[in-house]
């Protein structure tokens, strides 16, 4: 009975896509709400509950992104049923997003940190299993505190780069401060390992400010934050990020696009080296994935990063 309904799910959502009633962008159609509701409602014990949500969350990615199914499930208009158990179906969808994109960073940046960072606890734990197969060391690093990090994390930061980076992200959620997250990370890894800590660090913290319900205040105020007040060991991970933080000022302040690639690259002959080439970098990783208001590419890096002269041009190319 249970394979039975389970598999009527799996129908009911190719039906929905095959007749169109799922758009490009998440549609709040009852459909959606009957899937996630079946699998809530009809299986309580928890690893057939888990399959369900798996086979529902595969099919829905197939359609939309992991940002949007995110907002679906703690929208406004969404049943309790569903919002009430958000942080265990965002688990699914950070480990689903994570198996269909295969890529650690792409997926982590695609959560949002809504229903207590479930989405980034999913890839995390579907990296961890991804590395060690079903059964791995530990217990749960997804959502271990930052005690349990400090006797966990050189574990996993020792496996890889990879999971050294997926650690980060959780010692930021774990942390109570960005300064706090960064020693954390120099407790488990050295080195290149650490950097990978550090640059989920930033991420996370950035994407704390990005991504939550409610617009956080901006409480910087400085182009160079939080680059400027860090120990140099922190520079390379922290001027790849940068220009997400200077994003929110730019937000705040209305700053018109072109004018914001000036202000970055400004901010970069500040520098001196090798923060300069890090800065750099940051820029024009950011300006050959900047969006238009209406979604598309602005494919302008090139020619930027051309209009710079010597090695601030050839940083910014890379």
């Amino acid at each position: 009975m249970h394979t039975k309904r389970i598999i009527l799910i799996a129908l009911l959502v190719l039906a929905a896509v095959g007749s169109g009633i799922f758009a490009t962008r998440l549609s709040y159609s009852p459909p959606i709400t009957d899937m996630l509701r079946t699998c809530i409602d009809s299986f309580k014990p928890e690893p057939r509950r888990d399959t369900c949500l798996k086979i529902a969350v595969q099919l829905l990615l197939s359609r939309v992104s992991t940002e949007d199914l995110m907002g679906y499930i703690v929208a406004s208009t969404t049943p309790e049923a569903i919002v009430g158990r958000c942080h265990e179906i965002a688990h699914v969808i950070g480990q689903e997003s994570l198996i269909r994109n295969g890529s650690l960073d792409d997926t982590l940046a695609s959560c949002t940190p809504q229903c207590a960072f479930g989405c980034t606890h999913g890839v995390i734990a579907a990296e961890v299993a991804r590395s060690y197969g079903e059964t791995y060391p530990g217990d749960g690093i997804e959502h271990a505190d930052a005690g349990e990090l400090k006797k966990l994390g050189r574990t996993y930061c020792d496996r890889g780069l990879a999971m050294c980076h997926a650690v980060g992200h959780i010692v930021r959620i774990a942390s109570e401060s960005l300064t706090e997250a960064l020693e954390l990370c120099d407790s488990v890894s050295d080195g290149v390992t650490a950097t990978r800590c550090y640059q989920g660090v930033f991420m996370e913290d950035i994407g704390q400010l990005s991504f939550v319900v409610k617009p956080v205040e901006v409480t910087f105020t400085e182009y160079g934050y939080p680059c400027n007040i860090l120990a140099a060991k922190y520079s390379e991970a922290c001027y790849v990020q940068l220009t997400e933080y200077q994003e929110k000022l730019f937000e705040q302040r209305a700053i018109p696009l072109r004018e914001q690639h000036e202000i970055a690259s400004a901010e970069c002959t500040t520098l001196k080296q090798p923060a300069r080439s890090y800065c750099f970098f940051g820029v024009g990783f950011k300006i050959d994935h900047a969006r238009l208001p209406d979604g598309s590419r602005e494919y302008v890096g090139a020619a930027f990063c051309d209009s710079q002269k010597g090695s601030d041009a050839i940083a910014c190319m890379t």
